[in-house]
């Protein structure tokens, strides 16, 4: 084949995918104008772009098919924008996370549609120069099989499977088990003492049996479990409704998880992560240096994806995350990030009870836990919000709230207390500014006014790090765990014992940023 047919093949199938990944991105064209900080329609000019050129590469392809001489300007044209589509695709690539399951949803479901465009132009434009083609009992044959690919694209799955072994989570009166599946599901657990477990728990509402959508969840209230626990997962899938009955598509059943519980005034050892940003392969490179043996809690401190966008997004990026191999409770604080994207109203619905709130308490061992929701960390009339929040009542809210547990019977009796939120409530020392908007003042000043609070653990500012009352200006200790990127990365290990708070912070080889010990008041 000649160079002069070579170039604009090759151009035709760049600029075809080059303008079908710009449109299956369409709901990242907000995110994108908004990261090149630019106010352009900046994705639909480059689709109309992609669709442009793909016309005069077919042009220069169709004319050097009838032996017309290309001229090599054509071809140096070709070659140049060929390059830049190219490294426009991959600095696009190498930017996205779990978002490019998003492209890859959008592909499957426009697959049926594009197929059967793909097919008309085929029949259109080359039917009469194909042998195969030309004859009307091969094409109906071909339409028949599209026909079919497009009825078995629509019925999949045909068949329920688990996508995560379950996780277990903390919540204000009880454990949230979460597990994915890969398909709509009713979901239920068996549980023990033993490995008999003779109970049985599901997720209903008014006696109606809960559906999940690729996330599936059970909540056990803490009276119901005992301190070793024995349980096992199971869903069944549910393909579609009908007006007399349910089409099921078998059951799915995880591994029998044995997890135990720190007794009362336990000493606890936990770590902690935050901001991993979509990046589950940096985390488990910070977790194997973890000693998970000795771990009882693992708190995850919020912005573990970039915004909401779907329940497979939150199992891949929050509930596959290893623990070493070994199941333990988790505490999960929502950040900033996780108040963002299309499906940010759904997320409850998918990691906790519905009628649960995202501030919550519970005491493990020798520590109670209060777990604070720090919202958004700009104030609600901010442009990037389109007025679509209101974190000034709901802080409200959760201060009134705040003020009952810090007025409990547990929280007095508890031998440490400990705060657990997203944005750490103190102005940075060296960078300065504030991180907390006015928003989430009813619920700090309440926090600074505690006097007995024996840490505050964080993350946001993606830095590792122990910051004292007389570094900050801030009443209480606070730990800080890192971000994303390879050199900010960091973790926190925390011990409480007999004698104190025994703090360190490791980044992503395992080497010791900062340690302390905060003795016991």
């Amino acid at each position: 084949m000649r160079i002069s047919k070579i170039f604009p093949f090759i151009s035709i199938l760049t600029s075809v995918f080059f303008t079908t990944i710009a449109c299956l991105a369409y709901p990242l064209w907000s995110s994108i104008r908004q990261f090149l900080g630019t106010n352009l329609p900046v994705m639909p000019i480059l689709a109309l772009v992609g669709i442009l050129f793909a016309g005069y590469s077919f042009c220069l392809f169709s004319a050097s098919n009838r032996k017309v001489k290309v001229h090599p300007v054509h071809l140096i044209i070709l070659l140049v924008v060929d390059i830049v589509m190219s490294v426009l695709l991959y600095v696009l690539f190498d930017e996205l996370g779990y978002e490019r399951a998003i492209l890859a949803r959008n592909a499957a479901e426009t697959s049926p549609v594009a197929a059967w465009f793909l097919a008309a132009f085929l029949f259109v434009w080359f039917a009469p120069r194909w042998k195969p083609l030309s004859n009307k009992g091969v094409r109906f044959g071909l339409i028949a099989l599209l026909a079919i690919a497009a009825v078995i694209w629509t019925t999949y799955p045909w068949r329920i499977k688990m996508t995560t072994q379950p996780a277990v989570y903390r919540q204000q009166d009880g454990l949230v088990f979460v597990w994915g599946t890969n398909m709509v599901s009713t979901s239920w657990l068996n549980y023990g003492s033993t490995q008999e477990m003779d109970q049985t728990a599901s997720n209903q509402v008014g006696g109606l049996l809960s559906l999940g959508d690729r996330l599936q969840w059970v909540f056990l209230p803490y009276s119901q479990i005992t301190s070793d626990l024995y349980f096992q997962a199971l869903s069944e899938g549910i393909h579609s409704f009908n007006l007399t009955n349910v089409v099921k598509v078998g059951k799915a059943a995880s591994d029998l998880v044995h997890v135990q519980l720190p007794a009362q005034d336990d000493e606890i050892f936990m770590a902690a992560f935050s901001d991993l940003h979509e990046h589950p392969d940096r985390y488990q490179q910070l977790a194997g240096h973890i000693p998970w043996e000795d771990v009882d809690e693992a708190v995850f401190l919020g912005d573990l994806v970039n915004y909401v966008t779907s329940p497979e997004q939150v199992a891949q990026q929050m509930v596959s995350l290893p623990t070493g191999g070994k199941t333990i409770p988790r505490v999960f604080v929502r950040g900033n990030h996780e108040t963002r994207g299309e499906d940010a109203a759904q997320f409850g619905n998918w990691l906790k009870p519905h009628e649960a709130q995202w501030y919550y308490s519970f005491s493990a061992g020798n520590v109670f836990f209060v777990v604070l929701d720090s919202g958004e960390d700009k104030i609600d009339s901010h442009p990037e919000y389109s007025g679509m929040n209101d974190f000034a009542s709901y802080h409200q809210e959760q201060a009134e709230w705040l003020s009952r547990v810090f007025d409990s019977q547990d929280y007095q009796d508890a031998v440490y207390r400990v705060i657990l939120v997203h944005i750490p409530p103190f102005v940075h020392p060296v960078r300065g500014g504030g991180f907390t908007p006015p928003e989430f003042g009813p619920v700090l000043s309440r926090v600074n006014n505690q006097e007995d609070i024996d840490l505050i653990m964080s993350g946001h500012i993606h830095e590792g790090g122990i910051w004292m009352p007389d570094e900050t200006g801030f009443p209480h200790p606070v730990v800080t765990a890192g971000g994303q990127e390879e050199y900010d990365m960091a973790a926190i290990i925390v011990y409480f014992g007999v004698d104190g708070i025994e703090i360190e912070v490791l980044d992503i080889n395992g080497n010791l940023i900062e340690q302390a010990l905060i003795s016991k008041k």
